[in-house]
């Protein structure tokens, strides 16, 4: 594979800083969101969803343009629930828990949001219930904390058993558990 040169960065444009979201390099990525967030949110926008609307779906690294996107737009303080919507339905799973991570913060703008979480609880990867479970913790209702409940019902250990635990401990959640036998995490 033949190496790129560097990007320009400093001084680019919204338009050339969002393609090098392209780029396989990490660091490029980061220094370009970085500049990405000095310019106005209304110019990024207009550049994101150009560079959004071009995005072919035969491209292997889709997924990953996306999060990218879902991630930028996240920096300038704007959502795309459509496009998060993509994205959780994606047949990669560490897009998908990466598009749960996102749900916490763009909850609101989903009518759908606890079925969602209620998707993510039941993933075939624990990542993605993983996600699920700490996202209920970010919305703090007894209706998130029952749209996780089902990650139970399916293996769990590790960092996943620590997340769980955590999140239902926390404080957001505990107020729902706290003295209710249906909710006993003590196993965990």
């Amino acid at each position: 594979r033949k190496l790129q040169d560097p990007p320009k960065i400093h001084g680019a444009s919204a338009q050339e800083l969002i393609r090098i979201l392209e780029r396989p390099e990490y660091r490029y990525r980061y220094w370009a969101k970085r500049e990405i967030r000095e310019l106005p949110a209304e110019t990024v926008e207009k550049a994101l969803d150009a560079w959004v609307a071009q995005l072919k779906p035969e491209d292997p690294r889709l997924d990953h343009h996306r999060l990218e996107a879902v991630w930028t737009y996240r920096s300038i303080d704007r959502s795309r629930p459509e496009l998060l919507r993509k994205l959780l339905g994606s047949g990669n799973h560490r897009a998908r828990a990466a598009a749960v991570h996102q749900l916490r913060y763009w909850h609101k703008q989903f009518p759908d949001a606890l079925k969602l979480l209620n998707q993510g609880a039941n993933d075939d990867n624990s990542i993605v219930r993983m996600e699920a479970v700490i996202a209920a913790s970010y919305l703090g209702s007894r209706e998130a904390l029952d749209a996780v409940m089902d990650v139970f019902q399916h293996p769990i250990g590790g960092h996943l058993a620590y997340a769980a635990r955590c999140a239902l401990g926390s404080n957001t959640l505990a107020r729902h558990t706290e003295g209710n036998k249906d909710y006993d995490i003590s196993g965990l």
